[in-house]
């Protein structure tokens, strides 16, 4: 019996596989992800958050979890006093951008959460945390 030939042109993924998070940060992303999904909301502020949380996944799963872990803290601790927890849930994701990942990810989007610091100097290190910085106040329903 003949082999069989090799492939002409073996497909190569350049895109990497995803960095491991913990079982509780793979738990918060997986919650995340779900209500980002099942809320309604203007502008591509959905997709733009899922884009933004692949982002993380593939580049960097600490702020990944830190995010998705504070926009579930931030929502579960307000929830009673908001009507509408999607600004906390949203401002959260983007708490720990960059201003060229802000650019890149929100600049185009006008429903877009825009999370405002008091040192504006602290995003340009992408693992800075939030000391003393504030969220705005954003509508995006």
């Amino acid at each position: 019996m003949a082999a069989l030939p090799a492939p002409s042109n073996p497909t190569i993924s350049t895109v990497p596989d995803p960095a491991p998070l913990s079982d509780e940060g793979e738990a918060d992303l997986a919650k995340v992800r779900r209500v980002n999904q099942s809320w309604i909301v203007r502008g591509q502020l959905k997709e733009t958050a899922t884009a933004w949380i692949d982002h993380l996944r593939l580049t960097d799963p600490t702020r990944l979890e830190k995010s998705c872990w504070l926009a579930l803290f931030l929502t579960r601790c307000r929830k009673n006093v908001l009507r509408d927890p999607k600004q906390l849930l949203y401002a959260s994701l983007f708490a720990f951008a960059t201003r060229t990942e802000i650019g890149t990810f929100l600049e185009h989007n006008p429903s877009a959460p825009i999370c405002l610091l008091q040192d504006p100097g602290v995003r340009e290190d992408p693992g800075a945390v939030l000391n003393g910085t504030g969220l705005s106040h954003f509508s995006v329903a």
